[in-house]
C-alpha cells in the first residue's frame, strides 16, 4: 500500500491573516497549493481567533485609498460606518465594487438609494476584478500587520494570550486596536502621497483632485474599476463562498462607564502597549 500524499502543515496564523485581508478560501489555497476544503477544516478547527478586521476601499482610477480602518467584527453597520467616513472625506462615488460578502450589504443599499438604481451604482463581482484592493492588501500585511502578528503569537507562546478566553480578547483590542488604527492611518497618508511611476509621478491624492469634479455619468458600465492591464487574481468561490464572521466579544461581566474610564490609557507608543494589556487583563480579573 502506497504512503498517500504527504501531510501539510499550515500554519493558522498564516490563513488568519489572508482571511482579514480580503483573500477568498479558493485563493488561499492556491497559494499553498492545496484543495479547498483542506482550508476550510483548518478554519474549523481554529475560528479567527485574535478578532481584527481591516476594512478598505481604494479609487480604481487614482488608486486613492478613500477608507482603512481597523475594527473588531465584520459587520455591515461597521463596514458602512468606514465608508461613510471615506465619504465624508472625499465625496460621494460613482459607483461601489465589491465583492458578494454580506459585510458590503449596507453599502450597497447605501449606493443605490443615493446614485440610484438601474445604474450599476453598486457592483458586485469576483475577486479577480478587484485588483487594486487586492494589491493594496498585501501591502497593508507587509506594512502595517506584519509586526501584529509577531507581537500576538509570541504572547500565546509566553501563556500571556489565550484566544478563547474573552477578558483576554477584550484586554488584547483595548489595546492594540488603537495602536492597528494609528499604523492603518500612516500608512494610508503615505500611501495617498507617494509618486506613481506609471502616472507621471504623480500621487494618487493628486490623480484624484485631478478628476474629482467630473460629471458624474447616468448609468455606469460592468465593467467600471476593473483594471484589465493589471495582473490576473486568483478566482473566487462565487456564489459557494463562505461568509467569515467575526464575533464581537463578549465579557461575563458588564462594564460601567465608570468602569471603563477607569482602565488603563491604550493611547501610548507601541513600545509600551505590552504593559497596557498586562495592565487591562489584570484589571478584568479582579
Amino acid at each position: 500500500m502506497g504512503r498517500g500524499r504527504p501531510t501539510i502543515n499550515i500554519p493558522f496564523e498564516s490563513i488568519e491573516i489572508y482571511l482579514l485581508n480580503g483573500f477568498k478560501v479558493q485563493e488561499i489555497a492556491e497559494l499553498f497549493g492545496v484543495g479547498h476544503q483542506t482550508i476550510r477544516r483548518r478554519m474549523q478547527s481554529n475560528g479567527l481567533s485574535w478578532r481584527f478586521v481591516v476594512h478598505g476601499g481604494i479609487d480604481g482610477f487614482s488608486r486613492l485609498i478613500v477608507y482603512l480602518s481597523a475594527a473588531t467584527n465584520n459587520r455591515a453597520s461597521t463596514v458602512l460606518e468606514s465608508f461613510i467616513g471615506g465619504i465624508n472625506k472625499f465625496g460621494l462615488p460613482s459607483c461601489v465594487r465589491s465583492d458578494k460578502g454580506g459585510e458590503n450589504m449596507e453599502v450597497s443599499v447605501f449606493m443605490v438609494e443615493h446614485r440610484g438604481e438601474n445604474r450599476n451604482s453598486h457592483i458586485t463581482g469576483r475577486s479577480v476584478h478587484n485588483q487594486r484592493i487586492e494589491r493594496l492588501w498585501r501591502d497593508v500585511y507587509i506594512q502595517v500587520l506584519d509586526p501584529f502578528h509577531v507581537v500576538f503569537p509570541n504572547l500565546e507562546s509566553k501563556g500571556m494570550l489565550n484566544p478563547d478566553d474573552e477578558n483576554h480578547l477584550f484586554a488584547l483590542h483595548w489595546t492594540f486596536l488603537p495602536q492597528l488604527q494609528k499604523q492603518l492611518a500612516f500608512f494610508m497618508d503615505a500611501w495617498n502621497h507617494h509618486s506613481l511611476r506609471t502616472a507621471g509621478s504623480q500621487s494618487p491624492y493628486q490623480l484624484w483632485a485631478s478628476f474629482r469634479n467630473l460629471e458624474d455619468p447616468d448609468e455606469v458600465e460592468a465593467d467600471y474599476g476593473i483594471d484589465w492591464d493589471g495582473p490576473y487574481g486568483f478566482d473566487d468561490l462565487g456564489d459557494q463562498r463562505e461568509q467569515v464572521e467575526v464575533p464581537q466579544v463578549e465579557l461575563q461581566q458588564h462594564l460601567t462607564e465608570e468602569d471603563m474610564a477607569s482602565l488603563p490609557d491604550p493611547n501610548v507608543p507601541f513600545l509600551d502597549a505590552l504593559d497596557i494589556y498586562t495592565a487591562t487583563l489584570q484589571q478584568l480579573m479582579q
